[in-house]
This record gives C-alpha cells, sequence and structure tokens, in this order.
C-alpha cells in the first residue's frame, strides 16, 4: 500500500493546549514526524499508510481528534489547512549498474528524509508568516 504524508494546522485559539514541539509524538507512535502548539494552533505532518488518500486523511484525523481528546478533554476542531503528499516507494535494489550501489541508495533515502523535513520547515515558516503582532 503507498504511503501518505499528511499536514494539518487545527484551529485551537485561546482552549487548553499543550505547548511546544512535538507534543504528540509519543502517543502518536511511528509514523508522526513533526507536532508543534501555541496559543493559535496545532500543526501536525504524520506518514500514513493507507490504500488511497481520502483514507489516509480520514485516519489521520480520526487518530489526531481521538488523541487531542484524550490529552486535552476537548474536541478538536475541523483543520483549516490539509495537505496530502503521496511518498514516491524507494528503490531497493542493491546491485546493478555503476552508480547504483548501497550508498547511492543510502542517499537517496536520506535525500528523501530531507525533503519531507524541508516541507515541515516550510509549512511552519508559512504559519508563522502568517502570524501578526497585536496592538
Amino acid at each position: 500500500m503507498p504511503s501518505f504524508v499528511i499536514t494539518m494546522f487545527f484551529d485551537v485559539g485561546s482552549r487548553q493546549t499543550l505547548p511546544g514541539r512535538d507534543v504528540i509524538a509519543k502517543w502518536w507512535g511511528p509514523g508522526h514526524q513533526f507536532s508543534y502548539c501555541d496559543d493559535r494552533g496545532l500543526t501536525l505532518i504524520v506518514e500514513v499508510v493507507a490504500p488511497d488518500q481520502g483514507c489516509a486523511f480520514d485516519e489521520a484525523l480520526s487518530r489526531a481528534e481521538a488523541l487531542w481528546g484524550q490529552l486535552t478533554d476537548t474536541a478538536l476542531a475541523a483543520p483549516s489547512t490539509v495537505r496530502v503528499q503521496k511518498l514516491s516507494p524507494q528503490e531497493k535494489v542493491i546491485s546493478g549498474p555503476v552508480g547504483r550501489g548501497p550508498d547511492r541508495i543510502f542517499a537517496e533515502a536520506a535525500a528523501g528524509r530531507a525533503a519531507r523535513l524541508k516541507a515541515a520547515v516550510a509549512a511552519l515558516s508559512d504559519l508563522q508568516a502568517g502570524v501578526t503582532a497585536l496592538p
């Protein structure tokens, strides 16, 4: 089954929050890539294995709502922004033509992880850029 990276932002306003970075990482388990919460919102980036984008989104959303409810005793509002990206499968061939050895495969895997981390940082920067100082 394909893997999807889902990025969601939830407005939490002044309700009870869990401030900080990776606030639900230990409760989410495998697939959690990044989470950040402040008095404005919760940003969540997770990887989900599902048959299609709709199922991946439903699984991530229901899990986020359940965890938030357990941690804060409040309901999580619908996400104000959502991004679903299908991950391309990694090539698992170790031998082959010149330049396709184990070092190249490890470099490609590292580049894929770096690209996902850059996307998470860009999403967080976009969120922070949208915040204006209150008078």
